[in-house]
């Protein structure tokens, strides 16, 4: 992953003032941390690595979690219909 700074002008054209080839992901403010974890998640998304509901796997019955942790064994589609894997919303 790369970091570009890039600034705007007047004229709304964008100038590439330097890309990072290591960027920082620690995070100074509540937004910067929302946008840092919604890039990871993207990022994550683009490789083929999909999100779960951790709410569901830490709270769901025992006969979630027996399916969650055997959830190697399934297909996409079959986690979707557990709601294991979130959809494309």
């Amino acid at each position: 992953m790369y970091g570009f700074d890039i600034l705007i002008d007047k004229n709304l054209k964008p100038w590439l003032l330097e890309v990072n080839v290591l960027p920082s992901l620690s995070s100074s403010s509540p937004f910067d941390k929302m946008v840092k974890t919604l890039l990871i998640c993207d990022v994550l998304t683009l490789v083929g690595i999909r999100g779960y509901d951790k709410k569901k796997v830490h709270m769901g019955t025992e006969e979630d979690k027996k399916q969650i942790k055997e959830a190697k064994s399934f297909t996409v589609e079959q986690l979707q219909e557990m709601r294991v894997l979130k959809g494309n919303e």
